[in-house]
């Protein structure tokens, strides 16, 4: 068991490789783009960025999601249909993109004039539109690649594909001014490239049938998924929105700040549920009895380390504030709230699974509902006293009752002996620990040395109040050696 825990850190953090280089790209990329593009152009360039992130959500409709839930219908030995979910997938969404494409390129002048005011923007519309395809077959082939197990090949391309298309934009820009189009233009080049390694790497698990009852199968399970969504979409970000609106737009900048450091574990959430579905769901496939005590075990160790990442984040956040951004000088107060949220979530993502394997997805959209309208009535009702730490109450509520829903309705489905009391005390402790974050201190080195203390105090109270204990410790130990033995065995 432990061993195949280990095998999932390992694709976590290459999966995770990834999104580095996602990140580092935007960092890089940021200080260009400001200082060549007016505030006026480069405002509509994130517009239409978010314009062509919705064509993805809509080309895609769920069915990447019920694509990788139909391959693990059938077992290793049913590879046939196995090629066919696939192909029947790819061209589900192939035709939904093609239809959304050819409705942008007509009416491109027309949707440039009514969001920009002028119809000089609509080439830069019509280069987003041809993206989206391009884009979609290269996340389609990345997205074999983790059902295949195959992590190395998926981060290769990821990487490859931004750093494709940093490159091609960079320099289009810079040396040929080729202006906001060919930012698209290189998004089109890098997936390009990204897509022609993907199908060297997958282009046989394609080679299937269509099947139109396969494709009505995922259609029922990926529809519900699309007001979950946009409802996520909602939790995430209204309540910036809302800081605004309710008179607290002073705090929206400290209040964004503290979301830095949300995001931060956000990643590593983001890496571990890439790595984590296929992983699960295979393992399922062959042994479901396993699959449940290796998620009862994942569960713990999950809070565990979510909450002891939200733990340090929250203690030392007013110091690392004070470097990164000096004028924001309240926002430490929001990150322990806006952290255990994080942790909040991906706690939810695990204990979803029972509604995903017994394909009731309606679920998830009504909870996600439910957390949005939790989420917004705490806002109004807050903000007014409160102003930004009342937003983070309203997060930190809205995740903590999707975990809560999620985890009832999957036990109700498909029942798994999670402990629970583990989970409940990690939760409880890290809570605890993250209150001394918020605490102010006259001198920065008592400041330190008191949370430094506080975080080996809840290291320590995991240990004496049974979280974690010899058998995990052992395990880990023992599959880290067998893995080091491997890799000798390897390299020699």
């Amino acid at each position: 068991m432990f061993e195949r825990f280990l095998t999932l850190g390992r694709q976590t953090v290459i999966y995770g490789l990834g999104g580095a280089a996602l990140q580092l790209v935007g960092l890089i990329t940021l200080p260009i783009f400001t200082r060549v593009f007016s505030p006026t152009q480069y405002g509509n360039l994130e517009t239409t960025l978010a314009a062509y992130a919705a064509l993805l959500v809509l080309s895609d409709l769920g069915l990447g999601s019920a694509t990788q839930r139909s391959y693990y219908d059938y077992d290793a030995d049913q590879e046939p249909l196995r090629r066919s979910a696939l192909s029947t997938g790819l061209l589900g969404s192939l035709a939904l993109a093609a239809a959304w494409t050819a409705l942008v390129l007509i009416f491109a002048r027309a949707v440039s004039d009514w969001q920009f005011g002028t119809a000089r923007y609509a080439d830069l519309i019509r280069m987003a539109a041809i993206a989206v395809p391009v884009t979609l077959i290269a996340n389609f082939f990345r997205e074999v690649m983790r059902l295949k197990l195959l992590p190395w090949p998926y981060t290769a391309s990821a990487i490859i594909g931004t750093l494709g298309s940093t490159a091609f934009s960079v320099t289009a820009v810079l040396a040929f001014h080729g202006g906001l189009v060919s930012i698209f233009l290189g998004v089109v080049v890098g997936n390009a490239i990204a897509a022609l390694l993907g199908f060297v790497v997958v282009h046989r698990d394609l080679i299937g049938r269509f099947s139109p009852s396969e494709l009505r199968r995922m259609a029922a399970y990926a529809l519900p998924l699309v007001p979950a969504g946009v409802a996520m979409w909602g939790v995430n970000l209204l309540d910036r929105v809302l800081l605004t609106k309710l008179g607290a737009s002073a705090e929206t900048g400290q209040y964004a700040v503290a979301n830095r450091f949300g995001s931060l574990l956000m990643f590593a959430v983001t890496a571990f549920a890439l790595a984590f579905g296929p992983f699960q769901l295979s393992l399922w496939r062959d042994d479901a009895e396993l699959e449940k005590q290796v998620r009862t075990r994942m569960l713990t160790y999950l809070t565990v380390g979510l909450v002891g990442a939200a733990v340090l984040l929250s203690l030392f956040a007013r110091e690392i504030a004070s470097v990164i951004s000096p004028k924001e000088t309240h926002a430490y107060e929001a990150v322990g709230m806006l952290t255990m949220s994080v942790a909040l979530f991906g706690i939810s993502s695990l204990v979803l699974f029972g509604i995903g394997i017994t394909r009731r997805t309606g679920y998830v959209a009504i909870y996600t509902v439910v957390a949005l309208a939790l989420n917004v009535g705490l806002n109004v009702l807050l903000i007014p006293p409160w102003g930004m730490l009342g937003s983070a109450f309203a997060t930190l509520v809205a995740y903590g009752a999707l975990a809560a829903f999620y985890y009832h309705r999957s036990q109700i489905l498909y029942p798994t002996p999670y402990e629970l009391r583990k989970t409940l005390t990690t939760i409880v402790l890290g809570g605890l620990a993250m209150a001394v974050g918020v605490v102010r201190f006259d001198s920065l080195a008592v400041s330190l040395a008191v949370k430094a203390v506080t975080a080996l105090a809840f290291a320590a109270a995991l240990w004496l109040l049974g979280v974690l204990d010899h058998d995990d410790i052992g395990g880990v130990r023992t599959a880290l050696v067998r893995a080091r033995a491997r890799g000798k065995a390897v390299s020699a």
